[in-house]
C-alpha cells in the first residue's frame, strides 16, 4: 500500500482523537478507506459492527500526511512547506470510537461492486428463476 497507517492519537477524547497516515508515494486518496474494526484478545479481528470512512477521490504526494478526525468539521489542507501538506478530514459523528478494543484497519479501495439504490428492495430475496437471463452475472459498475 502507498498509504501507511501511523496510529490512532487522543483515543477517547472527542475533541483530539484522529488517526493519522502518511502517503509513502504519490496516490489517490479515493483508493482507500478506514474501517473500525474489534479485535480480540488474541488480535484477531471481529467483521461484525464495523464502520467505515471512505476518502474522496483526491491527489495526494508523497509525504503527505492524512489526518481523520472523529469529531465533526470542515475538510482543509495545511501547507507544511513548498511541497509537503497535511490533509484534514472529518468523520462528523458525536462520540468517540477508538476506545477499548476497536482498532482501524486501512483498506485499499482500488476495485468494488455496487447495487443501484433503485434495485434495493425490503422484499425477501426469491430465488433465481431458471431462465439464462436470471443466472447471468451482474455487470459490475464503479470499477477504476
Amino acid at each position: 500500500m502507498k498509504l501507511k497507517l501511523i496510529g490512532v492519537q487522543d483515543a477517547g477524547n472527542l475533541a483530539r482523537e484522529r488517526v493519522v497516515l502518511r502517503a509513502e508515494e504519490d496516490d489517490d486518496l479515493g483508493s482507500y478507506a478506514i474501517f473500525r474494526c474489534e479485535q480480540d484478545k488474541d488480535g484477531e479481528i471481529d467483521a461484525g459492527g464495523i464502520m467505515a470512512f471512505w476518502f474522496q477521490f483526491q491527489s495526494i504526494k508523497a509525504r503527505e500526511y492524512i489526518i481523520l478526525y472523529t469529531k465533526k468539521g470542515t475538510d482543509s489542507v495545511k501547507k507544511n512547506g513548498e511541497t509537503i501538506s497535511s490533509r484534514f478530514y472529518y468523520w462528523d459523528l458525536s462520540g468517540p470510537i477508538w476506545t477499548g478494543k476497536f482498532t482501524p484497519i486501512l483498506v485499499a479501495t482500488t476495485d468494488w461492486d455496487i447495487l443501484p439504490v433503485a434495485s434495493v428492495t425490503e422484499e425477501p430475496a426469491s430465488p433465481p428463476s431458471e431462465s439464462p437471463q436470471a443466472l447471468a452475472p451482474p455487470v459490475p459498475r464503479g470499477t477504476k
